[in-house]
């Protein structure tokens, strides 16, 4: 538009400029207008971030889950059946929380009533725990830990055995999470939920539980598919763990992982199929001339078997040219490296143990790596105890409150409020020396007692002290009897000790770093 005011100005062509191509712009920069981003700028729709998050959802946490949750199960199952990295990550996870199960420690004041109830719950943990009789203690936790993994919950049914000889009749009861449903005539009603009934308060007072898991393809199988038992809360572990307020149940752990799982196993067929069609062919016979005279006619793409450990003599004006293999490339292994770390970050699993092998790695960025692993093995272990073993505790106590050999002062321990003390197994030492040096100084600074440094190797403190002293007891005897005196490096030579600690323990300081022992 012109100002009236003012001289028209006379417009001359422009310059011819050469069309050139926009300037690629990332994810960030598309969605957000570049470096200064803020929520307008994230949550504009636009081209870029629809396709991005077109399966995003305002759902609640039920809400969201719960259309997609069985899928998820299949799949991530079918993943840990069927590859190999998936299959190891649930047997590692479970060995490395669980390993052969943690043990009671009682810390009343009452050291004959923690002596008793101690051996009775190991008693039953070894022998009498599982309704099925299959499992132990330790075997139940590694299988509630693998359904994290790969269901995202499990439920436990306390039952009492009315006809057990045992003083404690508790058995657990391993229900899979899938038999969780809402019967179909409880759809409507609001306080029912992925087959939980809740009070006004939002806790669980009812578990409606199917009595055929709904894949069962017994012949049987379908006939009263929709009958189901009801448990009071009272006597179900719920097992799972929640990311949102008022999720009912979680997705498996391995979801995230779930794409980048198949996605590894489809490439790395791909990159199998290539390197088998390259290896099959020996290479090809070429020719520049235009007009070839040969005994019999040569069709283009025609196989030709070629005899093993002979030469060939060559047609006239013809050349064999060896068939060069592109498969697997060089980056193949940096980027497989690179997926299996994204793999096992949904568990905290670093590349070394998803991989199962520690090439690669120094001893300073393999030991950072399986701190952050071993934070989370800890978070999952004491959430196992607080839900699962003091539960056990307590209803052991229970049943033996009425025994016979219980004492009437001990019969106020065994109220609601009794926890215990868990030791679990510790974990192979990465550097013997170092730790051992560590321990010394931090009960020397009053840091540790010898319960925690005994926890740590999964013994008790108490169990260990005697053994101590008991050995001390009897070489005092034999310096006694024989009159010598008998020292530590007579018993076991210092050097086979430092010899032990270097070389023969997985990841020592010899085997690291190549030395060797004195």
């Amino acid at each position: 538009m012109v100002n009236a005011t003012q001289p028209a100005r006379t417009r001359t062509a422009a310059p011819a400029v050469r069309a050139q191509a926009a300037p690629k712009r990332s994810f960030a920069e598309a969605a957000g207008g570049g470096r200064r981003q803020n929520f307008a700028g994230i949550a504009s729709p636009n081209r870029f971030t629809e396709a991005h998050f077109a399966h995003a959802s305002r759902a609640d946490a039920a809400g969201n889950l719960r259309p997609h949750l069985q899928d998820l199960r299949v799949r991530v199952r079918y993943e840990c059946d069927t590859n190999a990295y998936a299959r190891g990550m649930v047997e590692t996870h479970a060995n490395d929380v669980v390993c052969d199960g943690p043990s009671l420690q009682m810390t009343t004041p009452d050291q004959a009533f923690n002596a008793f109830m101690e051996a009775e719950f190991t008693e039953w943990a070894e022998n009498y725990c599982d309704a099925e009789g299959q499992l132990d203690l330790a075997g139940i936790l590694r299988v509630v830990d693998a359904a994290q993994l790969h269901t995202g919950a499990i439920l436990i049914a306390l039952q009492h055995d009315a006809a057990a000889e045992t003083a404690i009749t508790l058995r657990l009861k391993l229900i899979e999470a899938d038999r969780l449903a809402t019967p179909i005539g409880m759809t409507g009603d609001p306080n029912v939920r992925d087959g939980i009934r809740f009070d006004a308060k939002g806790r669980p007072t009812h578990y409606y539980i199917l009595k055929r898991h709904p894949g069962d393809t017994s012949p049987f199988g379908g006939f009263g598919a929709m009958d189901y038992d009801t448990l009071s809360a009272r006597d179900v572990i719920h097992v799972f763990k929640p990311d949102r307020p008022g999720a009912t149940t979680a997705p498996p752990w391995l979801t995230a992982a779930l794409l980048p799982l198949a996605d590894l196993a489809d490439y790395t067929t791909s990159v199998l199929r290539a390197a088998r069609r390259a290896a099959g062919i020996a290479g090809t016979w070429e020719t520049n001339l235009d007009d070839v005279e040969t005994d019999q006619d040569i069709e283009t793409m025609e196989p030709v078997d070629m005899p093993d450990d002979s030469s060939l003599v060559a047609p006239l004006g013809w050349t064999f040219k060896e068939h060069k293999a592109e498969q697997p490339t060089a980056t193949h292994a940096a980027f497989k490296a690179d997926v299996l770390a994204q793999i096992g970050r949904p568990v905290q699993m670093p590349y070394n143990v998803v991989a199962g092998t520690s090439k690669g790695s120094n001893f300073a960025s393999g030991k950072l790596d399986w701190g952050l692993y071993f934070r989370h093995v800890r978070t999952v272990r004491k959430t196992y105890a607080r839900a699962i073993l003091n539960r056990c505790l307590r209803e052991a106590a229970a049943d033996l409150r009425f025994d016979k050999r219980t004492r009437p002062a001990w019969r106020r321990l065994m109220g609601d409020g009794l926890t215990g003390a868990w030791a679990w197994p510790g974990h192979d030492p990465v550097d013997p020396v170092k730790e051992a040096s560590a321990e010394t100084l931090n009960a020397a600074g009053l840091r540790d007692t010898l319960a925690d440094a005994w926890a740590r190797r999964g013994e008790d403190w108490e169990t260990k002290l005697r053994q101590i002293a008991k050995e001390k007891a009897f070489i005092a005897a034999l310096e006694k009897e024989f009159r010598v005196k008998l020292d530590l490096a007579d018993v076991i030579p210092a050097k086979t000790i430092l010899a032990s600690a270097l070389i023969d323990e997985p990841g020592g300081v010899a085997a690291d770093a190549g030395d060797t022992a004195p």
